[in-house]
């Protein structure tokens, strides 16, 4: 059930990152999905995970992620907050306020993060798809689904 879930929620995340960006490059692994916004750019190694906690998760329940940096340089992230939710229509749900100071994610180190599915309003936000997108300098856009469920 979670792998046929996870294969219906990357495809998803597909067809909304292909709406919202300008010809993405798409790579896939497992339960992560990063893409990189420069069409001429050589292709970002694989070597950074997003993972999800739980990909299926009740309505409420904190949705836990973090981004692993398997690479042999540092993944630079653009804020200490550089993540964001969009719906299964590709709409901005969440964005934390972060510092705008640049993150070095080490070797072998990695951040996690909480979202508390909630809303721009506070509001908790209703069942279905979701995508959480984290923006790095060096390594393109990595995203992962979860599906959140009454």
């Amino acid at each position: 059930m979670a792998s046929s879930v996870t294969l219906l929620a990357l495809l998803g995340l597909v067809v909304v990152l292909a709406l919202t960006l300008l010809s993405p490059e798409v790579h896939e692994s497992s339960n992560t999905v990063s893409t990189t916004l420069q069409a001429d750019a050589p292709r970002p190694a694989q070597c950074v995970d997003l993972e999800v906690e739980r990909d299926v998760l009740k309505r409420g329940e904190p949705v836990a992620f973090r981004l692993v940096n398997n690479c042999a340089e540092a993944v630079a992230l653009p804020s200490s907050a550089p993540w964001a939710v969009r719906d299964s229509a590709g709409a901005a749900v969440f964005s934390p306020v972060g510092l705008q100071v640049i993150v070095s994610v080490e070797p072998g180190d990695h951040m996690e993060w909480v979202w508390n599915q909630r809303g721009f309003g506070g509001e908790l936000v209703e069942h279905g798809m979701y995508y959480i997108a984290v923006e790095t300098l060096n390594k393109g856009l990595l995203a992962v689904a979860v599906r959140i469920v009454d």
